[in-house]
């Protein structure tokens, strides 16, 4: 006689859960886990549990005492939503810019300013931002920032006068967040020789509007006279600072210009000479310097003060 004891091992219930659709952004975690068993994932891991983020089918087979069994779980993972605001951009005073993050399907939509629909009308400058969610609960968010863009500035300063003998080179004190300046004859740019009294007008333009300012210019016979700005750029207009006007009778002729720091940066006695704004080899610095001109005529001295602008 012999005997024999069976043990009968029932086999384990693997169940790893539906098939599901997930957002890629929010992995899954699925799997199962039964006292004494082993696994084995088609995916190459030996956990009872993994996380899922991509499509695809996942395998889990999982042995207790010899019994093998199998459950096969299907994911769809779906991406999350493109939301394009577009670039940061300038906002006009009183302007509204509708700002869109509308998609395809059943979304939700979130705004920073509490707002809860697919589109928001700003209308002043900020930073906006928005979450889009889809109907898989994928999330997708993007910002824009709106710069305020004021309407033009242009300022010509005070009235002034212009000597026959002597162009007057006319430029905005002031000129700020304009895209264009037009003079009141047509001249395009931030300069304009005027030779003639008159008035003067320049505008300031740009998507935002627009802004002028007008000066008013008497024109005089000058015995001597120095320009309140010039421009060394080599274009042979104003290239060089130096005595204007009814020279041929000065005498005893010095010239000397100052920068801000008190340095003499040109110095002649030659009445017909300028400078062409160069110190020490180098061009000198753009802003406002001061001048001293000693002069005598019929044996009278005179001195004669003053500040230009070098432009460039």
């Amino acid at each position: 006689s012999d005997t024999i004891h069976i043990t009968a091992v029932p086999d384990p219930f693997v169940y790893i859960g539906p098939d599901s659709t997930i957002c890629e952004q929010f992995p899954m975690r699925t799997g199962t886990e039964i006292d004494g068993a082993t696994y084995q994932w088609n995916t190459g891991a030996t956990t009872p549990y993994i996380e899922v983020s991509t499509t695809g089918s996942y395998v889990l087979e999982v042995n207790l005492d010899g019994c093998v069994v199998y459950d096969t779980v299907n994911v769809t993972a779906m991406p999350a939503p493109t939301v394009d605001l577009g670039p940061n951009r300038d906002i006009c005073p009183d302007e509204t810019i509708v700002l869109d993050a509308r998609r395809l399907g059943d979304s939700k939509y979130k705004w920073n300013t509490g707002d809860t629909t697919s589109s928001y009308s700003a209308t002043a400058p900020g930073i906006y931002w928005v979450a889009v969610t889809t109907e898989h609960g994928c999330v997708g968010t993007d910002s824009i920032e709106l710069i305020i863009r004021p309407l033009p500035e242009v300022r010509l300063g005070s009235d002034t006068v212009v000597c026959k003998e002597t162009p007057l080179l006319l430029y905005p004190m002031l000129h700020r967040y304009e895209d264009s300046l037009i003079w009141s004859d047509g001249t395009v740019g931030a300069q304009l020789t005027v030779t003639y009294g008159g008035e003067y007008v320049i505008t300031g333009i740009n998507r935002c509007g627009w802004n002028a300012d007008t000066i008013f210019i008497k024109q005089i016979f000058c015995d001597i006279w120095l320009p309140n700005a010039f421009t060394p750029n080599g274009d042979g207009v104003n290239d060089v600072f130096r005595v204007l006007g009814n020279i041929g009778f000065l005498e005893d002729v010095e010239l000397s210009v100052y920068n801000r720091w008190g340095q003499r940066v040109f110095y002649t006695q030659d009445k017909y000479e300028g400078w062409d704004g160069m110190y020490n080899g180098e061009m000198a610095m753009l802003g406002t310097y001061v001048y001293q001109l000693q002069y005598s005529t019929g044996g009278k001295p005179y001195l004669q003060k003053g500040n230009f602008h070098l432009i460039r």
